[in-house]
């Protein structure tokens, strides 16, 4: 519980927009928990109880058995990705689902909760047009990192600020603004400054220009004294997530895992960490979660005890940005609580599987426990069978314009490793245009300047067969291979340097959405193509073709 009581009189619905299924083609990605609406869901349902959902983990874990868990159905928990990605959810009986919990409480007193990505906004728009139809007097909330980075764009007319779809967006992180927003605390400019100190809120980093869409800032939770630095363990002071919102009659979580990283259902997923210091010009992640904090190894094991025993999980994917960190931006290490996770683990969940995404430098870094052994080894030996390794290139002058602070070959040298101890290791590529960072070589290009563009696709050429090679010779299977042609994706430096391209370059971008906000530099779609035709994963592209041939 983090210090705030809530009156019973309300109903919050938290959902996710559905996915663009374009993103997805092969459907590689199994959808897991929603893990950070459920985060605020047990943040709330704490707050609704005094604690009570506090309580009743700490009373499974000590008496090690099931127990379930008596809600208090103020909190709902609607996962859209799941039932879309398995071609079930359509907007009627979505809002059936809202309509069933909004019979329990006054018109004024629903909040609906929306977490959206970039690439949901489309659908988002049109969902929310439809929620605020039918709800008309519920209090319609927006988070998530499109919410983050562009809080302005929930209006029918975003442009000119007409028609607000939400009454609340919240920027960054949520667990202590939720609180405030359902206390009725922020409904005003008067009463957010007035009560937004007492929840960790700077007002000061708020936006009620237009009263109808308020805008709080909910920042970084644990991290007011960090600075962006090392937050050691400060993810402790949270609630377990409210898993229990999303099981079954079985009291099972319905997920299937992602059987590439060799796991086994029932599944779920834990984020141990919030962060990832390494400035990747691509990523996103620096921006929209600076610093690195993290959960303590006994919470970790806590955790995974409870999805253990509540749930019957047998395979935990850390879907974090950066599970073992070291030799980032920031001072600090985090090997020395994740080596005591493993060897708790091993002996606390000896069946358990885990999967992690991880850098390939830290995978090979020594074990510092007075042996010749690797970090790769400690975690091969204590259950975990799958790696996400972001490879991102084959070529060494793409991995120095991506910032990725990695060579060639010590990509080889992790891949190699986790081969060698049986793990699988999903890997990512990341194609973008090779001159993107460089423009100074064509400062007065002109716009049907043919010769650039023939450069330009065949050293896209070059760099694609590179990659591919590189995946071919450490035997990664294609539907291991994730490839991705880089476009502006919010709000990474490659985002900021194609905005600006943009405007003073128009001619060299092919295409911008407006709702989604993302930039695609012209020949993308030949590229694209091309990346299809490994049947792997990438972005749907637009109107621009170009014949390298011609």
């Amino acid at each position: 519980m983090i210090g705030r009581r809530l009156d019973t009189d309300f109903a919050l619905v938290l959902s996710t927009g559905p996915l663009n299924m374009a993103e997805t083609p092969l459907q590689y990605h199994r959808p897991l928990p929603p893990i950070g609406i459920l985060q605020l869901a047990a943040v709330v349902e704490d707050a609704t109880t005094g604690g009570a959902w506090s309580e009743h983990v700490d009373r499974v874990l000590r008496q090690a058995r099931r127990k379930r868990y008596q809600a208090s159905a103020r909190v709902v928990v609607i996962d859209n990705m799941r039932t879309s990605f398995h071609g079930d959810y359509s907007d009627t009986e979505f809002l059936e689902q809202i309509e069933a919990v909004a019979t329990s409480v006054a018109s004024d007193r629903l909040f609906i909760g929306f977490y959206v990505l970039s690439d949901m906004m489309p659908s988002v728009r049109r969902i929310l047009c439809r929620v605020r139809y039918r709800f008309p007097f519920a209090r319609i909330l927006a988070g998530g990192p499109h919410a983050t980075f562009f809080p302005q764009d929930f209006y029918l007319d975003a442009k000119r600020r007409r028609g607000p779809l939400v009454d609340f967006v919240v920027r960054n992180e949520g667990e202590r603004a939720i609180l405030g927003i359902l206390s009725g605390d922020f409904d005003d400019e008067a009463a957010l400054r007035r009560n937004g100190p007492a929840y960790g809120i700077d007002p000061s980093r708020c936006n009620y220009e237009d009263p109808d869409l308020r805008v709080i800032d909910g920042g970084q939770f644990g991290s007011d004294n960090l600075d962006g630095g090392f937050g050691r363990h400060v993810l402790d002071a949270l609630p377990a997530p409210a898993y229990f919102l999303l099981e079954d009659a079985d009291g099972r979580l319905p997920y299937e895992p992602d059987r590439r990283y060799r796991l086994q259902a029932p599944a779920a997923n834990l984020n141990s960490s919030r962060g990832c210091p390494h400035k990747c010009t691509f990523c996103t992640i620096p921006k929209l979660a600076p610093g690195y904090r993290t959960h303590s190894p006994k919470r970790m094991l806590d955790l995974a005890h409870l999805l253990h025993l509540q749930h019957d999980v047998s395979s935990i994917f850390f879907r974090e940005d950066n599970f073992i960190y070291g030799g980032g931006t920031i001072e600090g290490d985090r090997w020395e609580d994740v080596r005591e996770f493993a060897d708790r683990s091993r002996s606390k969940l000896p069946n358990m599987r885990y999967a992690i995404e991880a850098r390939a430098d830290n995978l090979v870094m020594d074990a510092d426990d007075g042996s010749a052994r690797r970090r790769i080894d400690v975690l091969a030996e204590a259950g975990f069978r799958g790696i996400y390794v972001g490879v991102e290139s084959g070529s060494p002058q793409m991995l120095k314009l991506y910032g990725k602070g990695e060579s060639v070959e010590t990509l080889s040298a992790a891949l190699h490793a986790c081969r060698e101890k049986g793990v699988a290791v999903v890997a990512t590529a990341c194609y973008s245009d090779p001159d993107l960072l460089l423009r100074s070589r064509y400062p007065l290009i002109e716009q049907q300047e043919s010769s650039y563009i023939r450069e330009i696709v065949h050293e896209r050429e070059r760099i694609l067969e590179a990659t591919r090679s590189f995946f071919q010779r450490h035997r990664i299977p294609p539907e291991r291979c994730e490839e991705y042609v880089l476009v502006g994706i919010p709000i990474s430096t490659t985002y900021s340097i194609l905005e600006r391209e943009r405007m003073d370059y128009p001619q060299l971008v092919e295409y911008f959405d407006p709702v989604t906000r993302y930039l695609y530099p012209k020949g993308f779609q030949w590229w694209a193509a091309r990346v299809y035709g490994s049947q792997s994963r990438v972005r749907s592209y637009y109107g621009y073709s170009f014949d390298p041939g011609r």
